[in-house]
């Protein structure tokens, strides 16, 4: 062996000979390279001021003095066209503050969103009452209505599209009691009323209550409108079905209002979110939206333009008693429901649209189950004290999977003999906060089975179920 090592090394021009010297050399060095990469966290992107301005004509604001200048000209634009309007807006980015309080639910970080609205509105209060009316016409608006006032055939389209979609979504059986919070031009109220159902409308500005008014007597059907701010109502006796179209992320207090919410609707009724700025954020919630009309909005009107990212708006419903699944359509971007039913305390994960950051976790929802991919997260309730968390599940592995539930602070391992189906367990809560995990070894069926399926699985998940103290 050593001679034809030599015979080959003869054989090398000068050039193979370089080429071979410093691999020899450069190698340790790649190796540790390669090992620090793989124990370093990769940067959080989502932290970085701006974007990547990929498109020539964005154009990124980081000061009050420009979008200022910007918005004068976004008023220009709407002066030719709704539609024109809009293109000039979308060619705005704005670099909004972020070192806001680690903790969502906080007082802490509520208190900083509200200094970033007085910072980006130059206002010092905000009252909704106030800051939310219309400066529209009545007589104008009996006819040019929103949206057929904007005389853009996209905008038209959309919010057409956008209430059947919801209509859909929500599916209600007839004769359903339901109650929209903040209406505007009453559209999807009037479709639902033509329907059939018994509609009350919660809107704060005058103008549009009187529009409702209005508009549901020509049509002669009946409308319920409530002249009120939406954390305000209270409601005579509970609803079937709320729903918000472009309208939640006006709330001042979302967390008051969820709560709220799951007191006036009837057990297994839903609350429907549509059209609202639920996405990937930088932070969990608050003025993150740096598109041009969201700025626009705040800076010339003072409305309240929140936005959401979606694992943390899901996480809330689900903390909150609420059962999501979102239901989008690419035919229009106002065409994204997230349906929420109140729960009654069971959880079926291949049910619900999880939190993206908790979705990772499982693998795609199947029929009547959802399998782990080695630890799986997923949250519940915590609006009500949890005594015990009881779990179904089945083994489709040829060998036995250990399995750990935890649930807050206590935990429990399961020996799942193989092929074993819907077996139930049962945790005993300690310090319950509204999270389970379920954590076991994977395998392949691939491997175990010979089979074309090429998944890396865990434990397969039927429902979780809380139980009260």
């Amino acid at each position: 062996m050593p001679a034809l090592l030599n015979r080959e090394r003869a054989s090398m021009t000068l050039r193979q000979r370089l080429i071979l010297f410093l691999f020899r050399r450069l190698r340790p060095f790649a190796e540790r390279a390669y090992a620090w990469l793989k124990t370093t966290s990769p940067p959080d992107i989502r932290a970085l001021p701006s974007p990547v301005n990929s498109d020539p004509e964005l154009k990124v604001i980081d000061n009050l003095a420009d979008l200022d200048a910007e918005i004068a000209e976004i008023d220009k634009a709407l002066a030719v066209s709704d539609d024109e309007g809009r293109r000039r807006m979308a060619k705005i980015h704005f670099v909004l503050p972020g070192n806001f309080p680690a903790d969502p639910y906080s007082p802490e970080y509520a208190a900083a969103q509200m200094e970033t609205y007085y910072a980006l509105s130059g206002r010092n209060s905000y009252q909704p009452e106030v800051n939310e009316r219309s400066v529209l016409d009545l007589e104008w608006l009996k006819r040019w209505y929103y949206p057929y006032g904007t005389r853009s055939p996209t905008t038209v389209g959309e919010q057409l599209i956008a209430q059947g979609f919801i209509i859909r979504a929500m599916n209600l059986p007839a004769g359903a009691r339901v109650v929209e919070f903040g209406p505007g031009a009453g559209n999807l109220t009037l479709h639902l009323a033509q329907m059939g159902y018994q509609v009350t409308a919660v809107e704060i500005d005058p103008i549009w209550a009187e529009l409702i008014r209005y508009r549901a007597q020509t049509l002669g059907v009946e409308v319920t409108v409530v002249q009120q701010d939406m954390l305000a109502f209270q409601p005579g006796e509970p609803y079937d079905a709320a729903v918000f179209f472009e309208s939640f992320h006006h709330c001042v207090d979302h967390l008051r209002m969820l709560r709220h919410l799951y007191e006036m609707i009837v057990p297994g009724g839903l609350v429907a979110f549509a059209g609202e700025p639920i996405a990937d954020f930088p932070h969990p919630w608050g003025f993150v939206r740096p598109d041009g009309q969201t700025l626009w909005s705040i800076r010339k009107f003072g409305w309240f333009e929140l936005g959401f990212d979606t694992s943390y708006f899901l996480r809330t419903l689900l903390f909150f008693g609420w059962l999501p699944r979102r239901h989008r359509s690419d035919v229009a971007h106002l065409a994204d429901v997230i349906v929420a039913h109140k729960g009654q305390g069971l959880y079926a994960p291949h049910e619900l649209t999880l939190p993206p950051d908790e979705a990772r976790t499982w693998s795609e929802p199947e029929a009547g189950l959802r399998f782990t991919l080695g630890r799986a997260v997923m949250s519940c309730s915590r609006v009500a004290p949890v005594k015990a968390v009881e779990f179904c599940l089945s083994n489709f592995a040829p060998f036995p999977l250990e399995v750990t539930l935890t649930a807050g602070r206590a935990s429990q391992r399961v020996r799942l003999p193989a092929h074993a189906e819907r077996v139930t367990a049962c945790v005993e809560a300690q310090d319950w906060q509204g999270q389970v995990t379920i954590a076991s070894p994977t395998w392949r069926p691939a491997q175990a089975y010979k089979s074309a399926d090429p998944r890396t699985l865990g434990v397969a998940v039927h429902w979780v179920r809380l139980e009260g103290a």
